[in-house]
């Protein structure tokens, strides 16, 4: 009588393994096919995400360049009404000192 051989399981390698059970319902796909597949759909993700971004970044920088040049108009509007302010402020001064030195001179000491 021969000695029974030990019973080992070989198992399928990870890429022959198919993901569908039924094969009437769908054609075969590898793990490594799905795995291409999944690498596809990301890399086609994040060529979309990064068009979106790229976009978003150039309208920002518009939208910043457009700001910076409002900042630097207001800045010289409110220098200029500043000095508007103060040659007004001097004027009404000049006027109000005539005014007052006027009155004194009436009056004798």
């Amino acid at each position: 009588m021969k000695p029974a051989a030990p019973a080992i399981a070989v198992a399928a390698p990870a890429a022959a393994v198919p993901l569908v059970t039924d094969p009437a319902a769908a054609p075969v796909i590898t793990l490594e096919e799905r795995r291409r597949q999944e690498l596809l759909a990301n890399a086609e993700r994040i060529d979309k995400a990064n068009r979106e971004l790229l976009a978003k970044n150039q309208e920002l920088q518009l939208q910043n360049e457009n700001l910076g040049l409002q900042n630097t108009r207001l800045k010289l509007d409110k220098s200029s009404d500043g000095i508007w302010k103060g040659a007004l402020a001097v004027i009404a001064g000049f006027l109000m000192g005539w005014y007052f030195s006027g009155s004194r001179r009436k009056s004798s000491w």
